[in-house]
């Protein structure tokens, strides 16, 4: 047999190494695009969910989140004032969101009852100093019969009625539904809000890092979360109780 001279060798060698590239190049690729896809379809679930919730329980009431109007102090009352110089904001404008189970007895929707009588009152002077959205769980996403129960228990309210010529009130679309703690997770990271008032100890914890101050108004004292970052969370024993005590300070 013939030896190869050292030019046939070495183009053989070349070639080799080209096909060699070539190869790991197309696995890389492939490994690349599998991956991003089951990244995709890992996150679509989550997205999809929280985004069709979203949309679907109340599409206006989130669009309208970013676009917030700085808060006027003409016309408010001596309570309306103490709240708005003792609770936290951002350029001029706040937003509270609210977990349903803090205000109504929603045990049976078909006789909706306020956990306390001074709640719609209290809500009533929030609802000058701040974008109030309520935050309710149901146990059916199809259940919308319930969810129209409590949305005109409290939108029709005498002292919650809201109109586009007055400031307050709670408007329905801002009465936002899911099925459970993860999906009222979801609606207070969307909307960003300055305080969240909570009554579940695990939606206190998970959102401990992401809101200014949340509010927590648990079962039992026993149930109270523990706070892990300072001045974020405020124990109360009930919403009117909470709120009737720092609007009852001297003005700041």
């Amino acid at each position: 047999m013939s030896a190869k001279s050292p030019e046939v060798v070495n183009g053989m060698i070349d070639d080799s190494l080209l096909g060699i590239l070539i190869i790991l190049l197309v696995v890389m690729l492939s490994t690349g695009y599998v991956y991003v896809q089951q990244l995709r379809q890992g996150d679509a679930p989550q997205r999809g969910n929280a985004a069709a919730n979203l949309a679907r329980m109340a599409p206006s009431a989130l669009a309208s989140a970013p676009e917030r109007a700085a808060i006027s102090t003409a016309g408010l009352t001596d309570r309306q004032l103490r709240l708005h110089f003792t609770l936290p904001m951002r350029n001029g404008a706040r937003t509270v969101t609210i977990s349903g189970d803090a205000l109504l007895n929603t045990e049976n929707p078909e006789t909706l009852a306020w956990t306390n009588d001074e709640v719609p009152a209290l809500l009533a002077d929030l609802s000058h100093v701040c974008d109030v959205h309520l935050l309710c769980v149901v146990k059916d996403a199809k259940d919308t019969m319930s969810m129209q129960r409590i949305r005109e228990f409290v939108a029709t309210h005498p002292d919650l009625k809201s109109n586009d010529s007055t400031l307050g009130g709670i408007k329905a679309h801002k009465i936002l539904f899911c099925t459970t703690s993860i999906g009222k997770i979801a609606f207070v990271r969307q909307i960003e809000p300055h305080v969240h008032v909570e009554v579940d100890a695990g939606v206190v914890r998970d959102l401990e890092r992401h809101v200014p101050r949340i509010v927590h108004i648990p079962t039992s004292p026993e149930d109270a979360a523990t706070p892990t970052v300072p001045n974020v969370i405020h124990v109360g024993d009930s919403f009117a109780g909470y709120f009737s005590l720092i609007s009852a300070k001297e003005r700041l």
